[in-house]
């Protein structure tokens, strides 16, 4: 099995669900999640912020709507790990006949 390590290979790489690996983020503009980050504080799936500011490695936002609207909250820096494998060896022998 060939391996490609190479920086265009790797960006190319589209796991479901997930947006492209590159973010360009400006204060003032509406996002949405797209992951449960954490669900007491409404940081669920769907919901609506509007970043505030941009530091090296937080994203401080308002909460658009819902119960907690208006709530500065805080989101950090986090892998987002695919929990799928990219690639399968080619030495598997369970193969449907």
């Amino acid at each position: 099995m060939e391996y490609f390590d190479t920086a265009d290979v790797l960006n190319s790489i589209n796991c479901s669900g997930l947006p492209n690996h590159r973010l360009r983020l400006k204060v003032c503009v509406h996002v949405m999640l797209l992951r449960n980050i954490d669900p007491s504080n409404e940081l669920c799936n769907g919901t609506r912020l509007q970043v505030r500011r941009l530091e090296n490695h937080v994203i401080e936002c308002n909460i658009l709507r819902g119960d907690k609207s208006g709530k500065v909250v805080i989101i950090s820096c986090m892998n987002m790990i695919p929990t799928m494998k990219l690639y399968h060896s080619s030495s598997n022998t369970d193969n449907f006949h």
